[in-house]
């Protein structure tokens, strides 16, 4: 049953979205809950030495803290533990978890294929969420000539590693979706790029907010563009 692992890479999702852009307390702590259950919920079908289902999760819970605890100290001992190896971290548990819960019940064939179709879903949501996070944080306000000299070739190689993961996940039921926001960051790149678009004349319609920012006014008046100058 594949139902743990999907309810614990959203949360997990949530919890990284949540943690870089939207810095919500309730939110963290709901994602936060869901995650550790979930985690529970994958880990307790690995306790063999009981058969009771409720030592079973006692179990299961202290070994995911355990695990949680045992690894993170030997990722920040051995590198460091930042932003980007939270991600991946939080992201490859579950992963771990379930692959062991599947081999244990002798499920080789089936977790074969449901784990590359989950790992190549996660990776193409974290390149999905690096593209994005590094889009945000590389916004640009003033009028250039091509986003790309200012952008470098960063946001196209997450764009590949975003198409890789697609092609690959492709033939699975979320293959759908994964065409949909593979779709939205083709198309609605230069909308994080770009928060306010200066179309056409770039300069000069930059020139022309800037003096009605401080005059309130503008001679001739453009009918045509009152709508860019007029939001």
């Amino acid at each position: 049953m594949i139902a743990p692992l999907v309810l614990s890479l959203i949360s997990a999702l949530a919890i990284n979205v949540n943690a870089h852009w939207w810095f919500n307390p309730i939110l963290a702590q709901l994602a936060g809950i869901l995650y550790l259950i979930t985690m529970v919920w994958l880990a307790s079908d690995l306790i063999t030495f009981t058969t009771r289902k409720f030592e079973q999760i006692i179990w299961g819970g202290l070994l995911v803290l355990a695990s949680l605890s045992a690894a993170a100290s030997v990722i920040f001992y051995l590198y460091k533990f930042d932003n980007l190896v939270f991600t991946f971290f939080t992201f490859l548990i579950p992963i771990v978890l379930f692959s062991l819960r599947s081999f244990k019940r002798g499920q080789a064939a089936q977790v074969k294929s449901a784990s590359k179709e989950v790992i190549f879903s996660t990776f193409f949501i974290l390149a999905a969420m690096g593209l994005f996070y590094y889009l945000l944080l590389n916004q640009i306000d003033i009028a250039v000539r091509s986003p790309w000299q200012m952008l470098g070739l960063v946001p196209l190689i997450l764009f590949g590693f975003m198409a890789a993961g697609y092609v690959v996940a492709t033939s699975s039921e979320r293959g759908l979706w994964w065409l949909i926001l593979l779709s939205f960051a083709s198309w609605g790149m230069l909308l994080f790029v770009f928060p306010l678009a200066y179309g056409f004349d770039p300069w000069i319609h930059q020139a022309s907010e800037k003096l009605i920012a401080t005059t309130g006014i503008l001679s001739p008046k453009p009918l045509y563009y009152l709508g860019l100058y007029m939001p």
